[in-house]
């Protein structure tokens, strides 16, 4: 499990970032930002952009990511 909220910080703010899956899966995407599991009713997660729109937003749940990059 990684912790969403300690890369919430705003120098990552739409950065492009690589999230490595525990199921071996590698998903890339814009950064948005952390979300609470009070907000969402799943868990901590990262949002990510939905093709390109960071207007809305894509839940990756911080329990199922093994790491993450980000690239300048």
């Amino acid at each position: 499990m990684v912790d969403p909220f300690k890369y919430n910080k705003w120098e990552n703010r739409l950065k492009t970032i690589k999230i490595f899956l525990k199921d071996g899966t590698i998903d890339k995407g814009i950064f948005i930002e952390a979300d609470p599991e009070c907000d969402n009713g799943e868990g901590d997660g990262f949002i990510l952009d939905v093709d390109g729109d960071t207007t809305v937003g894509r839940l990756i749940l911080g329990k199922d990511v093994e790491r993450v990059e980000f690239e300048d």
